[in-house]
């Protein structure tokens, strides 16, 4: 794992998200797509959030890029946490279905468990310490 692209995608998850608990799950997520490693995946998708191109070009339709475009723009890490937590925020309010959309994948549900166990994890072992760099950054909680 580089340690730059971990620092880098943490920044990047505390600049695009409005609370410690949004953190915390876009971090699940992230660990459970790529283990905070901007790496691309065996079936095309790219970054610490594992987003296929053409489901972000879909995201990016009112802009008018093209495929490549959106291609290179997801391999930029805070563009792939920005664009990760987007897609999670417009699959709908509840976190289990929203993860589910998010994977689409044959074991949805079973993605749904791990990223939620994650977030529990999250959640108990490093509020303290988010809360404070939110704090320090001028998030409130």
């Amino acid at each position: 794992m580089e340690w730059v692209d971990t620092i880098q995608i943490y920044h990047s998850m505390i600049d695009v998200t409005g609370s410690p608990d949004d953190l915390f799950f876009i971090a699940s997520l992230i660990e459970a797509e790529s283990n905070y490693r901007a790496v691309n995946g065996r079936h095309g998708e790219i970054g610490p959030c594992q987003i296929k191109p053409t489901t972000a070009w879909h995201h990016f339709a009112n802009q008018r890029l093209s495929l490549e475009d959106v291609r290179a723009m997801l391999g930029r890490v805070t563009v792939n946490v920005k664009v990760g937590y987007e897609l999670l925020l417009s699959y709908g309010q509840d976190r289990a279905t929203a993860l589910e959309k998010y994977n689409s994948g044959k074991n949805k549900e079973t993605y749904r468990k791990k990223v939620l166990e994650k977030l529990d994890r999250f959640r108990q072992e490093y509020r303290k310490h988010i809360v404070e760099d939110f704090a320090l950054r001028g998030h409130g909680d």
